[in-house]
């Protein structure tokens, strides 16, 4: 849920059902950052239509964000050659 006054995505699932995302959740999101308007009103709420994702998955994957943005992974080591 967005705290008040602020900004908020609504995200549409392919059942049409919509699920309001606090903008800076909603950018974590490298499909959604890229389908949202840069010029669009900082106070206007804008939607993202998601037409190959269901209700179901849109939440999973809102809820993961959200725990992301408070608890962010760490870092995996990378293998650097395999000698």
């Amino acid at each position: 849920m967005a705290e008040k006054g602020e900004v908020v995505v609504h995200l549409v699932s392919k059942e049409g059902e919509s699920f309001d995302v606090p903008l800076k959740i909603a950018l974590m999101s490298e499909l959604v950052k890229t389908m949202l308007d840069d010029e669009a009103d900082a106070d206007e709420a804008q939607e993202a239509p998601l037409p190959n994702v269901s209700s179901n998955i849109l939440s999973l994957t809102i809820e993961f964000l959200k725990h992301m943005a408070v608890e962010p992974m760490t870092d995996i080591e990378k293998v650097s050659s395999l000698e």
